[in-house]
């Protein structure tokens, strides 16, 4: 075969194997399953790894109440002062929202409120464990004898209870702190919040939630 005829066969082979390599990286750009499967691999082995330190931690909880109920032993006043303050979201009834809408609006007050660096959030996935662990449903959270037995088993310094209703732009919030030691409430929110969106309303409600304990707690 002549040397120009072989050159000019594997120039034409070359382009045709560069042009394929572009097509296929081009379809592989804009296939969004490709990566969205790889997350799936490792949001399972995550959530595994989630599942056992929860377990573990409400494992713990339950252990270190128990020996605190027989032994009576409470942290010092400075030890506790010290420490960030926590608190769970407990029984807050929502009225006009959705859970998806609920969930969310939770999850960014709770954002808020750790990123503050003063507060702690018992997060729902360990509180729902607990309540299994405890053989109890959220319906028994209404008693309150249960609410702050849960509360104090959490180590929550406070359980936040109360309702939110949504009549179209308007929230009304009525929120109640409430001392897991003394039972007395310590803070209250009582207001309408005016927001067409969800990002506002929590930081409103962490805002004010911030500044209430922040009085109450100097």
């Amino acid at each position: 075969m002549p040397v120009k005829k072989y050159k000019g066969m594997l120039i034409i082979s070359f382009s045709v194997l560069v042009l394929a390599v572009i097509v296929a990286w081009a379809i592989f750009r804009t296939k969004p399953d490709i990566p969205v499967q790889r997350s799936s691999v490792n949001v399972g082995i995550s959530n595994e790894a989630k599942d056992k330190k929860i377990n573990e931690l409400v494992a713990s909880l339950i252990s270190a109440y128990n020996e605190q109920q027989k032994t009576g032993h409470r942290p010092d006043a400075d030890t506790v002062k010290n420490r960030p303050l926590t608190m769970v979201f407990m029984n807050v009834k929502y009225n006009g929202i959705n859970d998806s809408d609920k969930d969310y609006i939770l999850a960014k007050i709770a954002d808020h409120l750790q990123g503050s660096k003063k507060m702690q959030i018992v997060e729902r996935e360990v509180m729902e464990k607990l309540l299994e662990e405890l053989k109890l449903s959220s319906s028994n959270l209404t008693d309150p004898s249960t609410a702050l037995r849960v509360g104090k088993i959490l180590s929550a310094r406070l359980i936040s209870t109360g309702n939110i209703l949504r009549a179209g732009n308007d929230w009304q919030i009525n929120l109640r702190m409430i001392e897991t030691e003394t039972t007395l409430v310590k803070a209250a929110i009582t207001e309408t919040i005016s927001a067409e969106n969800k990002d506002e309303v929590a930081e409103r409600l962490s805002r004010d939630i911030l500044n209430k304990i922040a009085e109450e707690y100097k």
